[in-house]
Parts: C-alpha cells; structure tokens; sequence
C-alpha cells in the first residue's frame, strides 16, 4: 500500500461509521438477552427456546453468502443501511410477538440484519481511510462497546420497565443507525457486475489467503460460540454466582476493546506469522485454564486475554482479505470468512454438547482449548502455505 493509504485522518471523517457500527451493536447487545428471556416470559418451552436462537446459525451461513454478492453489487453503505431498516422491523415484530411462529419471524428479521450488517459494515471497514490496522482497531471497539453497553442496558429495561420498553429502545437505536450511516462519506457505490456469484466466489476460493482468512475465522469464533453457549454451563459448574458469571462473560468484550487500542501497533504486515500464531495460542490456553480454574479473579483474567486474543486474530484477518482483493469483490470476500464464521458457531456448541454430556463440561473445556492450540500450532505451516502461492498479497 502506498503511504498516503497507510497515513491516519481526522477521527472527524469517519466518525459517524464508527457511530453507526456502535448504536447497532448496541441493538445486538440487547438483543442477546431480550430475546431468550422474552421467549421464556412468554411460556416456550426449553427446545422452542433452543431452536429460536439456534436455527438461524445455519441461515446465517446462506445469508452470509448472499450478502456479500449484495456487497459487492450495492455497495456497503446501501446494503448497511437495509440492515438497519431490517434491524427496526424486527424490533416491531418482536413487540407484537406472542407465540413461538411470530418469534421465529422475528429473529429471522433480526438475523438477516444481523449477516447483511457484518458482511456490510466489514467491507466499510477495510475501505476506511488511514492506517487500516489502526482503523480495524477502532472498529473493534466500537462493535464490542456497543454490544456491552446494550447487555447492560437491556437487563436494567427488564428490572425497571418491561419488554416492550427494551423492544421500543431496540427500533429507537435502530433507526439511529440508520441515520448515522446516511452521513457516512467514504466506501465504493453501487455497481454493475460482470460476473456471477458463483464466479466471484470461485475466483476467491482458489486464492490461498482467503482459505487462511476461513481458518482464522474459525477460530475468531470460538470465544463467541462458547460465550453464547457453553461457559454460563461451566461457571455453573464452578459453581460461580449467576451475577458473577455475567461480569465474567463480559470481560471479553472488555479485553477485546483495550486491545483495539493498541492492535494496529502489532499488526504491520500480513505475511507475519506472530500475530495469527500467537493470538490463536492465546485464545485455546485461555479456554483451557479458564476450565482448570475455580476462583472468579484467574477467570476473569483468562477470560479478558481471550478478549484481548480474538481482537488481534479479527484485526489480522480483515487485513488479509484487505490485502488479497479489490474493492469490487471485498464483500464477497468477507461473506467466506462469515462462513467460517458461521461453521465455528454451528459445530462448537454441538460438540460441546456431545462431549459435556459424556465426560463433563469442564473436560470438554480441556479438549476444546487443547484443539484450538492444536490448530494454532497448524497456523505457522498454512500462513506459510497461504502466502508462498505467486501473487500473494504482500503488504
């Protein structure tokens, strides 16, 4: 890249994106906790429950893929701001909501938001102007803010007013974001496509940093998958208070936000081996001593340091795609690693399951970090793979 690329701007100029990205995931962040437990207030059983926040995983994937064509085709700013307006129908869906069909609709709505935004507001995020590592940064920040802040504000609208109120705030903050991505004024426009999906797609797939970047998506999720299934479970079973538990949970976001702060200064070039490796080994050793630990304060620690690894593997990844493609198939790019994405959501949690219910959860835990090292170790060789092919990206 040449230097005026890699020289910063004025926050200024960019600030309403990171604006935008912040309030939406603030409507994550609540999301996350209005939505199971409204399901629960409304009487759903524990499967119904299961399958509401389960089964749009696999739709993720498809919808993933589709938004990445849609990317590339309408530009990130257009497509971010549909996934707004889908963000606000769901949050009014969810408020007339009463059976298990109407809330299936609903987070359906709310899933399609939430693939078109990732896909969206990621291929925004390697167009940004400035220091892309320093600008990635940022972004982690403001996405892992934004869904700390709503998890805390959607458990005090459940304590002090109602459902209705947080879904209310939900279409509020919604339509917030939607205004705040109207003033975004950098990333590519609409355009016409001379080749199809499946062409963009197979031309991405033959090169090997994208099939790294799928790799480092796998493991990037892991932390997520885990937080959203399995680690309530096992400080359950470390028989760790509830309320306890919760502030454990969000210490990864925590450790994912002060890295953002200073990730850029690590990752320079994307040939560089350190940072996949080492944040790799970082986040399968915490997911392993998290499990051989029984008092809240090493917990905490090891659960802020997987925080702190999954922001330096995210920043690294997104520079990857950066660097192996144009503008013009960018969205495409970022759908496959929202496929990897999504495989690590789909098959942790049901691995976990299988593996709890046979020889615990807390050795579950011990394989699960034991195989994320594993494949930390496999990074040095395929990182090696990846950017020995000629043409490789060098940055």
């Amino acid at each position: 890249m040449n230097s005026t690329a890699e020289n910063d701007v004025p926050f200024r100029n960019v600030a309403p994106f990171f604006l935008s990205s912040f309030v939406w995931n603030l409507v994550l962040g609540m999301s996350f906790l209005l939505v199971p437990l409204y399901a629960t207030f409304l009487g759903l059983s524990g499967a119904q429950v299961g399958t509401i926040i389960s089964l749009p995983v696999v739709l993720h994937i498809a919808i993933s893929l589709t938004g990445g064509a849609l990317a590339d085709r309408l530009g990130g700013k257009n497509l971010s701001s549909v996934s707004c307006a889908f963000t606000v129908l769901s949050a009014l869906m969810f408020l007339v909501a009463g059976n298990f069909a109407m809330l299936l609709v609903a987070q359906f709505l709310m899933v399609t938001a939430r693939s078109t935004f990732w896909i969206a507001n990621l291929s925004l995020a390697t167009q940004l102007p400035g220091n892309p590592a320093r600008q990635m940064g940022r972004f982690t920040v403001a996405t892992n803010a934004g869904q700390i802040v709503g998890s805390v504000f959607a458990g005090l609208a459940i304590k002090f007013a109602d459902f209705d109120f947080g879904f209310w705030a939900m279409a509020a903050a919604g339509l917030a974001a939607l205004l705040l991505n109207q003033m975004i004024r950098f990333g590519s426009s609409a355009r016409k496509r001379t080749h199809s999906a499946y062409a963009v797609y197979r031309q991405l797939l033959a090169k090997r940093p994208i099939i790294f970047s799928m790799v480092c998506a796998y493991v990037f999720a892991l932390p997520v998958a885990l937080s959203l299934s399995f680690y309530p479970i096992l400080f359950d079973f470390q028989q760790i208070d509830s309320s306890i538990s919760g502030l454990l949970i969000s210490t990864r976001g925590i450790g994912s936000i002060v890295a953002g702060f200073f990730v850029w200064r690590l990752v320079k070039r994307v040939p560089m081996v350190t940072p996949p490796l080492g944040a790799s080994i970082a986040i399968g050793t915490s997911v392993l001593l998290t499990a051989a630990m029984s008092q809240s304060l090493p917990i905490g620690i090891f659960m802020f340091t997987l925080g702190v690894g999954s922001a330096i593997l995210n920043v690294y990844t997104h520079m990857v795609i950066r660097s192996a493609t144009t503008d013009d198939i960018r969205g495409s790019a970022l759908a496959l690693f929202n496929v990897g994405f999504g495989i690590s959501l789909l098959t942790t949690p049901a691995l976990m399951g299988i593996m709890s219910d046979w020889i615990g959860v807390d050795k579950a835990f011990y394989i699960m970090g034991a195989f994320t090292v594993l494949v930390a170790l496999l990074m040095v060789p395929i990182q090696r793979w990846a950017f020995a092919a000629p043409g490789a990206a060098q940055q």
